[in-house]
């Protein structure tokens, strides 16, 4: 372990890490028990932190409609094998949260846009969706899958859905219309 201010650092947590503020957690603190996470160290001087940095790009950014979100991020889609970039972008009761399809060898390991976008909203707090944008180079504008459409259902059935392409094409849908009878457990008390 080594030892940086109150707390005893893990080896496997790089020196640079450390220097340049990054947060760790406080694994073993000299005074015994755990504290949760804080930063080791100040940032430097000179240099900003990464909630500086969130901060400006998200002030200096243009507001971008949903759909520019998503068709933003669709290019940073992993897709080697089937080559079908998917980008989305979720608005949340937490904010906006972007994801985009992530392929493996072992098709079954893939996963998609909407799901990853989602996972990234429920880690962040978020429990409402409220639109979904899916953007795709397909024409028409490709919907989601049927595990992508319940798992919307599961944060918000009556989110809208806008499918859009690179061409530009847009098309707008309920989710009640894409997935008429979700699954979903009685409400307590009924059967």
């Amino acid at each position: 372990m080594l030892r940086e201010g109150a707390c005893e650092v893990p080896r496997r947590i790089s020196r640079r890490m450390i220097r340049v503020g990054f947060p760790l957690p406080c694994a073993v603190p000299v005074g015994g028990g755990l504290r949760g996470t804080r930063d080791v160290r100040p940032v430097p001087p000179g240099r900003r932190s990464r909630q500086d940095l969130e901060g400006e790009l998200s002030e200096a950014a243009p507001q971008q409609t949903l759909a520019q979100r998503a068709l933003a991020v669709r290019g940073k889609a992993y897709a080697p094998y089937s080559k079908f970039l998917v980008g989305a972008a979720i608005e949340t009761d937490r904010g906006v949260f972007e994801g985009v399809n992530v392929e493996n060898a072992s098709f079954g390991l893939t996963v998609c846009a909407e799901r990853v976008a989602i996972g990234a909203a429920v880690a962040a707090g978020a429990r409402r969706v409220y639109r979904v944008a899916v953007a795709t180079d397909h024409d028409p504008p490709a919907p989601p899958c049927g595990a992508c459409r319940q798992v919307i259902a599961e944060f918000g059935y009556d989110a809208e859905v806008e499918l859009v392409n690179t061409a530009g094409e847009q098309i707008r849908i309920g989710m009640e219309a894409l997935l008429p009878e979700n699954f979903h457990f009685p409400e307590e008390g009924t059967q």
